[in-house]
């Protein structure tokens, strides 16, 4: 049996990832913030009996209670968020930045640094870190949340080197204009479907002209765990519908 943890999973690719992961045949471990909450953890446990809704919030202390609760941890998806802020270089505080590196590089470093000793013992692991398509295509003022993202697809790629020789292949997932459907973070229902501004935006900026689609993502998170393509280790996968699209310029030949 194969233990996989999704941290987040309320949010960005979580509930993708963790609904086909199950479906893949895993047992299922969710980390997320709200399940501090008992209420909030049964309810999800009720909505979602599939699935193992966590208490805890520490990655070292989520890594022993998923450990101590199913024997060891077999797939690490790294889910992480944290709401970027348009802001010029000269109106950002350092805090914000510190905020952004600690939610997006730290967190994700502190998940692998708990989980790696295990893994590296039995030779055997999958870590898929869910970042970001912004450093690909990055926008005017966002400098703390892309450069942020950015280290998280360089560390996936770093430890890729370090944790080869065990078996343990590490990967980064990019997505942007992924749909979050309830989740604020970072393209919800409302306004991306329902506005047609947004809409328009959408179909601008991505060659498919839509929001990726959390099953989308699901099945890419599960081809990434599931062995069948380790020789990929150290991959970014930009899950972003062929963002950015680049306009052409004035009198360019048609």
């Amino acid at each position: 049996m194969s233990i996989a943890i999704v941290t987040n999973v309320k949010h960005f690719g979580g509930m993708g990832s963790a609904l086909r992961l199950s479906e893949a045949g895993h047992t299922v471990a969710c980390h997320d913030e709200s399940f501090k909450q008992k209420d909030e953890l049964e309810a999800f446990a009720e909505t979602y009996p599939q699935l193992k809704p966590m208490s805890e919030q520490e990655p070292a202390e989520l890594i022993e209670a998923v450990t101590s609760a199913y024997g060891q941890v077999d797939v690490l998806v790294s889910n992480d968020i944290f709401a970027p802020e348009f802001q010029p270089i000269d109106k950002y505080a350092v805090e914000d930045y510190r905020g952004a590196v600690e939610a997006l590089q730290i967190r994700p470093f502190a998940l692998v640094n708990a989980v790696a000793s295990q893994m590296k013992k039995r030779k055997s692991g999958h870590i898929i870190f869910i970042t970001s398509a912004t450093p690909f295509g990055p926008w005017k003022e966002l400098s703390t949340y892309t450069s942020a993202r950015a280290g998280a697809c360089t560390l996936a790629n770093a430890l890729s080197k370090e944790l080869g020789e065990y078996n343990i292949p590490v990967f980064a997932i990019g997505p942007n204009y992924l749909h979050s459907e309830d989740s604020p973070y970072f393209y919800p229902t409302v306004p991306w479907k329902t506005n047609p501004e947004h809409v328009a935006h959408v179909k601008k900026v991505t060659a498919l002209q839509r929001l990726g689609t959390q099953k989308e993502l699901g099945e890419l998170v599960a081809f990434l765990a599931s062995g069948s393509c380790d020789y990929l280790t150290g991959q970014v996968f930009w899950f972003a519908g062929g963002f950015p699209m680049i306009e052409r310029w004035p009198g360019m030949p048609e």
